[in-house]
């Protein structure tokens, strides 16, 4: 079933509930992917709140928007654990593929850090199209909560985030830290290109970050966030 995010979605159902896609999502799904009158969708707000909708009428013109038809309403689960991130932000396109990625593989909270080494220092526009990508991620693999994109944090803030296990990728000079399903909230930094300053590593331990090897060779920055992101939340699964 397609998915589609509509923010509009009231908190209970009732009948004849009916909500409007956008322009921009009645396009895509009436011209892009075909679909018809009459066929299901899933829509999301991004909160948990989730729909099984019709769709009743198509717009007439391209930027007018559907009508659709509430069938059913309900309240996702939250994943547990809550997975955050901080992480020093790749250079270009890379880093746009890192958030969608990032929401693939069930990230929480992501904030863009600034350290030592730190290139990349992301404006307005930048954050903004973060947020679009982290829509468009969960859209694509079905997420109930999006994944939330926060304004840059120092290194410093980012010491200071609160969580149960605190994390820091470091390749060559970790370890294997236990990291289980009895976490509820986790956090995990990513460093940069340059790889982290002496001091930082040092300011880490101290306020207990225990480091970690991701594994033998080193990873650009975006595949050491997905890869440390996707490792944890497959650690932390609920039992079966």
């Amino acid at each position: 079933m397609h998915q589609f995010h509509c923010p509009d979605l009231p908190d209970k159902f009732a009948d004849d509930l009916s909500v409007q896609l956008d322009a921009k999502q009645a396009h895509h799904a009436r011209n892009v992917i075909r679909l018809r009158e009459g066929d299901t969708v899933g829509l999301f707000r991004g909160d948990g709140i989730v729909a099984e909708a019709t769709i009743a009428t198509w717009p007439e013109s391209k930027r007018g928007t559907a009508e659709l038809s509430v069938t059913k309403l309900t309240l996702a689960e939250r994943p547990k654990p809550s997975i955050t991130l901080a992480v020093a932000i790749p250079k270009g396109s890379h880093a746009d593929t890192m958030i969608g990625q990032l929401s693939q593989v069930g990230a929480d909270d992501v904030y863009p850090m600034t350290t030592e080494h730190s290139i990349v220092d992301p404006r307005p526009t930048k954050l903004k199209r973060f947020a679009d990508n982290a829509i468009e991620s969960a859209k694509q693999c079905g997420r109930s909560y999006l994944m939330n994109v926060h304004a840059p944090i120092s290194f410093e803030d980012a010491l200071a985030l609160e969580a149960d296990l605190k994390l820091l990728a470091a390749p060559g000079v970790g370890d294997s830290p236990a990291v289980g399903a009895d976490a509820e909230r986790l956090l995990i930094l990513v460093g940069p290109e340059g790889g982290w300053h002496e001091s930082e590593l040092s300011a880490a331990a101290d306020v207990g970050f225990a480091r970690w090897d991701l594994g033998p060779h080193i990873m650009r920055i975006e595949t050491a966030a997905v890869a440390a992101c996707a490792i944890a939340r497959y650690l932390t699964r609920p039992p079966l």
